[in-house]
């Protein structure tokens, strides 16, 4: 089987203390799976690769599933109820580290649950699978998680719309915060049985899934940020998120129908990625949104959330409707689509950690043809026909279920015809060569954001400097540096590293003897340099930067 399955490993939480704000864990259970699935992994052969968490290096992965992480109150019954809250934990299977970067990856489905609106909404989605799938292989933990979902599209009261839109959003941000503290403590209270490296959190938001992450990135001064005009009652003033009713945007603190889960355990993430995501208002990101770097890929026609360009100016504007339904012009609120979001994080060097590496590779070059591209977003363009366009690209669905299921929009006899009115050629191919891109835009930049030093390992050898005429001068230096061969071979690329293994620059392409670039702008101290010689193998060495 491709993927190795350990249903029987599971975990049943009781919720017993006040609030049921605690969750209790029977650590000998802990200790089973760790024990189980480590005895596992002993017994696979580790597949040697060039790039671990750029390419797929393990054949097959383990998954455990149905891991209750937390209970919390849902809406989407109506009156609040409790709600059980899962993951489904992906590994590498036959990997020998024991402690591996994660990849949180949220669903989609217009924070409502499938058969509500659309075939999506949850963390079986079929992209969602796939995505862990491929992260796992690349040598992640990748953990797929479900969230409270629910709100009122269908409200003929724009107030009513856009205040559970947002609370929505809300408990959204409040379970992915609870979900990083739940990881932290299988890590510190029960001897990490899925092998993380919680310094090391990556967000993958698929959707609204995007919508997650970038606003936990963006929202670091939520006590005042969520309290902006257009998040108020405009005829009282109200704001539609009280934290005595919600609890705050952490989770670590009680409201009337929010319960606290895993305080006082780590809740940090350190990159953040989304496709046809965006913001709540673009005043949030500002100069102290420096410490997460995103990346973005959003369709530029979507029906129902901005991509940031103004249909009459053909100018990015920051400030565009999000509307309750592909085709209805049912008016929710107005927010940051993904080119304004590309554009300020740009200006305010939000993603300076990704600036340090030459984006010369070929998913970045073709990007870079797409129209309105920006570095780091991935414009995608699927104009669909003259009365709808397209969305989804990534989403593939059981046609033959869908198509039994009928649809409470009176413009389609079912959810699979509505589904087909935004993505007419759906198909399995289609998803799979949607889901690959986005890897390849996400692995390298992740690996870059979040100091992946084995993004550095090579299989290919480590060849004689004397035998190249080696040279790298002047060294020490304070300013340029150039690396240099001799012979008929080429230099290829060229990474230069600090003596903690992180990357602090990257030269693709290099493809001649000689090579001179700046170091001025590093801090002082000893670097480690990488030379690619073609196929043959690499030169290392290191260099001393002063003052």
């Amino acid at each position: 089987m491709e993927v190795r399955e350990l249903e029987d490993l599971r975990i049943f939480h009781s919720f017993i203390r006040e609030r049921f704000n605690h969750l209790i864990i029977n650590k000998n259970m802990y200790m089973k799976i760790r024990t189980l699935l480590f005895t596992f992994l002993l017994t696979i052969p580790l597949l040697q690769a060039q790039d671990r968490y750029l390419d797929e290096v393990f054949d097959s992965v383990i998954v455990v599933r149905e891991m209750l992480y937390g209970i919390n109150i849902t809406v989407i019954t109506g009156a609040p109820a409790a709600d059980s809250l899962h993951v489904d934990v992906y590994m590498p299977a036959g990997d020998t580290l024991t402690e591996r970067p994660v990849a949180i990856v949220l669903h989609s489905g217009t924070f409502l649950p499938p058969g509500f609106a659309s075939t999506i909404g949850n963390r079986h989605d079929y992209v969602n699978v796939e995505t862990c799938k491929r992260l796992a292989k690349r040598g992640y933990v990748a953990v797929n998680m479900d969230y409270r979902v629910g709100w009122n599209p269908v409200s003929p009261e724009e107030i009513v719309r856009r205040a559970t839109i947002l609370q929505a959003v809300w408990r959204s941000m409040q379970d992915t915060y609870s979900c990083i503290r739940y990881l932290n403590k299988t890590v510190v209270d029960f001897a990490n049985p899925y092998g993380l490296d919680t310094d090391k959190i990556a967000i993958y938001g698929i959707g609204t899934g995007g919508f997650v992450g970038f606003n936990m990135m963006a929202l670091d001064k939520w006590r005042t940020e969520i309290y902006i005009d257009k998040f108020r009652n405009p005829i009282d003033g109200t704001p539609f998120i009280d934290t005595l009713l919600f609890g705050d945007l952490e989770n670590t603190q009680a409201g009337a129908i929010n319960i606290p889960l895993h305080v006082g355990y780590k809740d940090d993430f350190h990159f953040s990625f989304g496709l046809d995501g965006a913001l709540g208002d673009s005043s949030w990101l500002d100069e102290d949104n420096v410490v997460v770097p995103f990346v973005i890929g959003g369709v530029v026609e979507h029906p129902t959330t901005p991509f940031g360009i103004d249909p009459i100016t053909d100018e990015i504007n920051c400030d565009m409707p999000v509307f309750a339904g592909a085709g209805t012009n049912v008016f929710v609120v107005n927010i940051a689509g993904s080119a304004c979001m590309a554009q300020k994080a740009n200006e305010i060097g939000m993603n300076a950690a990704l600036e340090v590496k030459d984006w010369d590779d070929d998913v970045s070059n073709a990007i870079r043809e797409h129209e309105y591209a920006q570095e780091h977003l991935w414009a995608i363009h699927l104009p669909g026909d003259d009365t709808l366009a397209q969305t989804g690209p990534w989403e593939y669905w059981d046609a033959a279920f869908w198509s039994t299921v009928p649809h409470p929009d009176p413009r389609y006899d079912n959810f699979h015809e509505a589904g087909l009115a935004t993505n007419p050629d759906m198909s399995m191919e289609k998803a799979n060569r949607y889901i690959d891109t986005s890897l390849w835009l996400f692995a390298p930049r992740a690996c870059l954001a979040m100091g992946l030093s084995t993004c550095l390992e090579s299989s290919v050898e480590n060849l004689n400097e004397a035998e190249f005429d080696f040279t790298i001068a002047p060294n020490p230096t304070s300013g340029e540096v150039r690396i240099s061969i001799e012979g008929n071979d080429q230099l290829t690329k060229i990474v230069v590293f600090d003596m903690l293994g992180k990357m602090v620059r990257s030269f693709d392409n290099v493809n001649d003897l000689s090579f001179v670039f700046d170091v001025s702008d590093l801090a002082p101290g000893m670097y480690g340099i990488r030379a690619e010689v073609g196929q043959k193998g690499y030169l290392s060495s290191k260099i001393i930067v002063q003052q």
